[in-house]
């Protein structure tokens, strides 16, 4: 399959996702993403069947969508990278926050590495280039050095589908995606007003020449 039918396919996914989540009669209260893990857990699914690579979440908070993730990884035989600093002392209670993901991943700690730190510091950076993604979620923060600081890592590294959070509800995440595309013209973004992210498509997504 040449890349131009993956993204035609992927389209049509897309489309059908946001059909399912602008029905769905949370999702307005929750801005685009009722439906956001399981979504989640699909897509990963379909970016590990056609591409080799493990599967990164920045962020997890309580880890409902790390343990969609977690049974992708278990099930194809990868692993799944969790990036959180869980950063005390800020109006989210995010000690109670990580206390719940610890109790929710404790199942599939044989899949799950947890990398308990800032995802925007130069380790976690060449941390992250330690490995192939088959599938990567970017969602620590909503500035545009957020965003550009992940992309930079993760794009060169990830063989398929990077998912950006909060496409249209946080104005600096668009120009950060833009950018990132200016210097990787190897993806494609597919987006969608109903949907709360924008997922990128590397072209070769299903080239096993690639």
């Amino acid at each position: 399959m040449n890349s131009g039918m993956v993204v035609a396919c992927l389209g049509q996914v897309l489309a059908r996702e946001a059909e399912m989540e602008a029905a769905h009669p949370e999702t307005k209260g929750a801005l685009g993403g009722a439906l956001y893990s399981e979504r989640m857990g699909r897509l990963a699914r379909a970016a590990c069947a056609a591409r080799p690579g493990d599967i990164l979440e920045l962020v997890v908070l309580s880890g409902t969508t790390s343990v969609r993730l977690a049974a992708v990884a278990r099930a194809l035989g990868r692993r799944l990278a969790c990036v959180d600093n869980w950063r005390p002392g800020t109006e989210y209670r995010l000690e109670e926050v990580e206390a719940a993901f610890l109790n929710s991943i404790h199942q599939w700690t044989d899949v799950v590495d947890v990398w308990k730190m800032d995802a925007h510091t130069d380790d976690a950076r060449r941390l992250l280039r330690t490995r192939d993604w088959a599938f990567a979620m970017s969602d620590d923060g909503h500035r545009f050095e957020d965003h550009q600081h992940e992309l930079e890592s993760i794009l060169p590294r990830c063989r398929a589908i990077v998912v950006v959070d909060d496409y249209y509800y946080a104005p600096e995440v668009p120009d950060a995606v833009a950018d990132a595309l200016k210097r990787h013209p190897d993806w494609i973004p597919l987006r969608d007003e109903r949907l709360r992210e924008v997922w990128l498509v590397r072209k070769a997504a299903t080239d096993a020449t690639a």
